[in-house]
């Protein structure tokens, strides 16, 4: 009798470890990332740019928005010829940190999704890349607001301004939208500032 319990309790214990490890789990959430509004009195420049290899042509594109959202302004500059990629996001970032200064921004959150490009800047002066110089004019127009921050963020998160970048398809020039932004971008600002209720 003794025997056929321990059997059965062995067997139960079994069965129950074996619940346990195999029991069906419900799927992890998945956040999806999304663009977050600047600090009250702050301002975000989302930047980004677009190059073509076998050309050497680029694009860099910004986009200004308040701590409530509002579109503020936009750029689009394209380049006749460019090093590489990275070189053009450099061009991007110095290009909305120009552009931030121009509509009178003090509070400035830059914005870009080249993680790259923002490990090289927090290295200030010990780095010495080929970006030296663009950095070391970013370093210098950026003490020209009252506070600044240069952060990395997702490319989902950056999408209005890749589609800002990826526009010019004509002669190197700048393109600025000051009130009203480019049709292409409209739905994607919206989106933006759509937050799902909690």
């Amino acid at each position: 009798m003794r025997v056929k319990r321990a059997v059965l309790w062995v067997r139960d214990v079994a069965f129950d470890l074996w619940e346990i490890l195999h029991r069906s789990r419900p799927p992890a959430i998945k956040e999806n990332p999304r663009w977050k509004l600047p600090s009250v009195g702050w301002i975000k420049c989302n930047v980004d740019a677009a190059f073509r290899e076998e050309s050497g042509r680029g694009a860099s594109g910004g986009v200004l928005r308040s701590s409530d959202g509002n579109f503020m302004g936009a750029q689009e500059r394209t380049y006749g010829h460019c090093l590489n990629a990275l070189t053009m996001e450099a061009w991007a970032c110095r290009d909305g940190l120009r552009l931030a200064r121009a509509h009178g921004v003090m509070r400035l959150c830059l914005e870009t999704d080249s993680l790259e490009l923002v490990n090289l800047w927090n290295l200030k002066d010990v780095q010495r890349s080929i970006l030296a110089l663009i950095l070391r004019e970013m370093h210098e127009l950026s003490m020209q607001f009252d506070d600044f921050v240069f952060s990395h963020t997702c490319q989902v998160c950056n999408r209005v301004t890749h589609k800002v970048a990826k526009q010019p398809t004509g002669d190197p020039g700048v393109v600025v939208w000051y009130s009203e932004p480019p049709p292409s971008i409209q739905h994607l600002l919206e989106s933006d500032c759509t937050y799902p209720a909690s």
